[in-house]
């Protein structure tokens, strides 16, 4: 049995408070606009299509307005992307040592005493 004050009890509850949100947003849109009422749009898909939007909407700020140029996905996960083109991979660990190596030797040929 699960705490009631944990993440896993209220994101069921968060999860069916946003689909309903969205359906009384879709639901309100459907009474206002007279092209939406005459048509055969149900509520759920126009709420749906609300939700899709809005999430849309979101990942683009986030996109925009992040310092990493970050996903939604990737800042609540705290992943970072990698490009692989630029990573270098070894076949084993003597040659992983062999490059560090040659990288420090690289460096304290350029730093200056």
């Amino acid at each position: 049995m699960e705490n009631f004050w944990d993440f896993s009890v209220w994101g069921t509850f968060l999860i069916i408070g946003v689909l309903l949100s969205s359906l009384l947003a879709g639901n309100i849109l459907r009474r206002k606009i007279p092209f939406l009422r005459d048509s055969l749009i149900p509520t759920s898909v126009l709420g749906g299509m609300l939700l899709l939007f809005a999430l849309a909407l979101a990942q683009l700020l986030c996109v925009a307005i992040s310092r990493t140029n970050s996903a939604i996905h990737d800042l609540m996960a705290g992943t970072v992307v990698v490009d692989i083109a630029s990573q270098t991979v070894f076949r084993d660990t003597e040659e992983l040592i062999a490059y560090t190596k040659r990288i420090h030797a690289q460096r304290a040929a350029r730093q200056q005493y």
